[in-house]
């Protein structure tokens, strides 16, 4: 029914509660989703699986589990889990055979590489379920229920814009003087905002050790060695860091944003700010078809209508009336065939479905992958083969399940001559 509301499109990702029903049907109905249990159900349980058995170490194994699921590699999980299991005696318990067998539909360093906004939880969808029940009842019909939520949701909408453009926007606090920071508050929605100016704050903290012309680590000044990849292509507008934030959460990491900033580069490139983040209408970002005088023209006409409009009430009024007659209008005139198509999302599809489990050897894990690819990385690929930096490339191209040991694929495969370069393993919103 899902799919049929939205002409047959299915999400890239998919957060819901640990139902195993529902688990099959969207490997099923979905399978080019990613589908993930949101943690907090997750860990809900673990009182009552955990507690007693665990008895006075139960406050340690829980801080461990969460050190775990918090990791950024898919070795150093596999491995941490292995010793988590030996040093509490749970091997043969059948909850933790259960959770290491669902582990890439819970724990983040199999989830980093999928688009997520940065969530883990269910508690945003929770909130507008609260809403919905107020429509919803046993005789509720499909159809007038939509409307019934549509209608509401549109006034809510209108009014909350209204009061935006009544409030005259405060202008945002700028707190590093970057102008990368100044370039993201002009773009980005304030939650956006804010989020980018933690990562951008917190980057002078690391050092950016430059390896080769287009790849650096980056560590935390305390640290000694270790740190995250990135691969930086200045020509190509092309940066990418194996922690993977960018690819989670849709906001540029502090490994990066300490990389542009120490190479002179002062202005996040534009495929680095999502539409879904950007504080301005959709339309305005796509290609235009008139010439640029007349769109630069429009613009002006927009921002000065916008100032103007917001002094009276009447004046607000009289520019929403008469702006929504102009859009009907617009939308009147056909589009040409040559215009912006959606970009597909593929997501990977990891459709694991949990046999009777045991005990944990009998566990083998299958991911497979469809990659989602950027022009610009298609034209990087074979360069960063031949310079040695192929394996940052490795979370975007299609993992082949390896048979001869579970908990890696052929991306991180020893017996394939892998290193932990791009630990994650992953096959990469």
């Amino acid at each position: 029914t899902f799919l049929e509301f939205m002409n047959g499109k299915a999400p890239g990702t998919i957060l819901t509660d640990q139902n195993m029903w529902l688990k099959e049907a969207l490997a099923t109905e979905m399978p080019r989703t990613k589908h993930a249990f949101a943690f907090w159900h997750v860990i809900s349980k673990f009182p009552d699986w955990f507690s007693v058995i665990l008895g006075s170490q139960y406050d340690n194994w829980k801080s461990e589990f969460h050190r775990l699921y918090n990791l950024h590699s898919i070795e150093e999980f596999e491995v941490g889990w292995r010793d988590m299991v030996d040093a509490y005696g749970l091997h043969g318990n059948n909850h933790v055979v259960s959770l290491y067998a669902l582990r890439t539909y819970w724990a983040l360093p199999f989830l980093r590489c999928y688009f997520f906004a940065g969530m883990t939880s269910t508690f945003q969808s929770e909130s507008i379920n609260s809403c919905i029940q107020r429509f919803l009842s046993a005789q509720s019909v499909l159809e007038n229920f939509v409307e019934q939520v549509a209608t509401v949701l549109c006034a809510k909408d209108k009014a909350g814009a209204k009061q935006k453009m009544q409030r005259k926007i405060p202008e945002v606090s700028l707190k590093t003087g970057s102008p990368i920071e100044a370039n993201a508050a002009a773009v980005l929605t304030p939650y956006a905002f804010c989020k980018l100016q933690e990562e951008l704050l917190l980057a002078p903290q690391y050092a950016s050790l430059m390896l080769d012309e287009n790849y650096f680590i980056v560590r935390h000044h305390t640290e000694k060695d270790g740190g995250c990849k990135v691969l930086w292509i200045p020509n190509d507008e092309l940066i990418s860091c194996n922690c993977n934030h960018f690819e989670f959460s849709g906001i540029l990491c502090r490994h990066v944003l300490r990389v542009l900033s120490s190479n002179n580069c002062f202005q996040i490139p534009d495929q680095y700010l999502p539409m879904r983040w950007r504080d301005v209408p959709s339309s305005l970002t796509k290609p235009v078809h008139a010439t640029s005088g007349k769109y630069q023209l429009l613009q002006s006409m927009i921002s000065t209508l916008l100032t103007e409009s917001i002094e009276t009430e009447d004046r607000l009024d009289f520019a929403c009336s008469h702006v929504a007659l102009v859009l009907a209008q617009i939308k009147e005139f056909p589009i040409s065939s040559d215009g912006v198509n959606d970009i597909a999302y593929n997501s990977p599809s990891d459709s694991l479905v949990l046999p009777e489990v045991e005990d944990s050897d009998g566990i083998a894990q299958s991911f497979s992958g469809n990659p989602h690819e950027s022009l610009a990385f298609a034209k990087l690929k074979e360069r960063a083969w031949r310079d040695g930096l192929g394996d940052i490339y490795r979370k975007r191209r299609r993992s082949v399940p390896c048979r001869g040991q579970y908990g890696h694929d052929a991306s991180d495969c020893p017996e394939l001559g892998g290193d932990d370069f791009n630990g994650d393993g992953s096959g990469f919103l």
